[in-house]
């Protein structure tokens, strides 16, 4: 929220993180809990590589999405 309402708000920006899991189920269910994510949302996915835009591009880090990934991943697998 304070990113919001600063009076030099951050600009804007996309990047790419790619899902651990490949099984569409594990794909959709991370890139909709990037979505849920305040101040980011999932705008496509390619071969597993899903293409974010966010309010600082210091939080579209592979790192920054590791345990929703992980979690993702392991509910996918274990709906196999």
């Amino acid at each position: 929220m304070g990113a919001i309402l600063a009076s030099r708000p951050p600009i804007p920006a996309l990047g790419r993180v790619k899902a651990i899991t490949q099984a569409d189920l594990g794909v959709a269910i991370f890139a909709n809990s990037i979505t849920l994510t305040p101040g980011t949302v999932t705008l496509d996915v390619e071969n597993g590589v899903l293409l974010v835009h966010g309010l600082r591009a210091q939080d579209l880090t592979e790192t920054a999405f590791e345990a929703a990934n992980r979690h993702a991943a392991r509910a996918a697998d274990g709906a196999a």
